[in-house]
């Protein structure tokens, strides 16, 4: 395919959380990252405030609270699908999708440096990811 990839993204907008770049620690499989969570947790960041993206800080070990735009109301499927799950303990939290749930400034983040920051860290990973081969 060459292009459109936005058509097939969907928007959903998950980060990889602290136990994702250290597998091989974890459990023994893949190996571990170089650079940790923390490495690129400002640039996270700087690209929920840049897109908007909705959701919810609920404080989850591996699923990293971000700056969210609030979620739209469930509907009543989901209600009933939270509720028996809390029934049972476990966890429901709406999804994290870049969609706008309300009016965004483009004054919350710095444009200029924003662009140089991503276009670092996509350098980044494409250096380091050729490099492993």
């Amino acid at each position: 395919m060459v292009g459109g990839r936005t058509n097939h993204w969907g928007r959903i907008s998950l980060r990889f959380g602290p136990k994702d770049f250290k597998r091989r620690s974890i459990d023994a499989l893949g190996d571990d990252w170089p650079i940790g969570y923390e490495d690129i947790k400002p640039y996270y960041d700087r690209i929920d405030k840049l897109i908007g993206v909705f959701g919810t800080n609920e404080g989850l070990e591996n699923d990293p609270d971000g700056f969210f735009l609030p979620p739209p109301k469930p509907r009543l499927h989901e209600m009933f699908i939270k509720n028996a799950a809390q029934k049972v303990g476990v966890p429901v939290i709406p999804s994290r999708l870049s969609i706008l749930t309300k009016k965004k400034s483009m004054m919350n983040v710095d444009n200029a440096s924003t662009a140089h920051s991503v276009t670092e860290v996509v350098r980044f990973m494409v250096t380091f990811l050729l490099h492993q081969y």
